[in-house]
């Protein structure tokens, strides 16, 4: 058998197409992985739509489906470029890293998005109502917030932890407890 002798300059022209064949596999790579972002905010902005219907999906739905649909896009991408030498492998290997490190950014910026959403529906929920509460009696007209200020200062305390407060309109009394102290005035 004949041993064929390689130059170095073969030698060079070789590691020069592997090179050229790792940085198109890292292309089409990353072309995947930003079509699956993209795809990611599309689903976002098409659940934002509908939220108003029927609830969205979480968040962590949404990563999840993200997860797979990269790993779906990252093996079609390995299928049309076989790899030709093992330190090409290695770079697509450290480019893949680096994408999986981008897809993760862009899972949490798609989440800050749908808790962004979300917040403003739970703030609408806890709005509070003006209330006002008149007594009117014989002639007499209080608000609720007035017997309770007077019955609070006739405790002579700062502080209360527990006030209750009784109105008897008939005798035009109010009788309290301010943390178990016990008192009573007239209106």
């Amino acid at each position: 058998m004949a041993v064929k002798k390689t130059s170095v300059k073969d030698l060079a022209t070789k590691a020069a197409a592997a090179k050229v064949a790792a940085e198109e596999k890292k292309d089409e790579v990353v072309k995947a992985v930003k079509t699956v972002a993209k795809k990611a905010e599309t689903k976002v902005a098409e659940k934002k739509a509908p939220a108003k219907k029927a609830p969205a999906k979480k968040a962590e739905e949404v990563k999840a489906e993200v997860k797979a649909e990269v790993k779906t896009e990252a093996k079609k991408a390995e299928a049309k470029a076989p790899a030709k030498k093992a330190p090409a492998k290695k770079a697509v290997a450290k480019k893949a890293e680096e994408v999986k490190a981008e897809v993760k950014e862009v899972v949490k910026k798609v989440e800050e998005k749908v808790a962004e959403k979300k917040a403003p529906a739970k703030k609408a929920a806890s709005t509070k109502v003006k209330e006002a509460f008149f007594i009117q009696y014989q002639g007499k007209d209080f608000t609720s917030d007035e017997i309770v200020a007077k019955a609070v200062e006739a405790s002579g305390k700062k502080t209360i932890k527990d006030l209750n407060v009784y109105y008897q309109p008939e005798f035009g009394k109010v009788y309290f407890t301010a943390d178990d102290i016990k008192g009573e005035f007239d209106l």
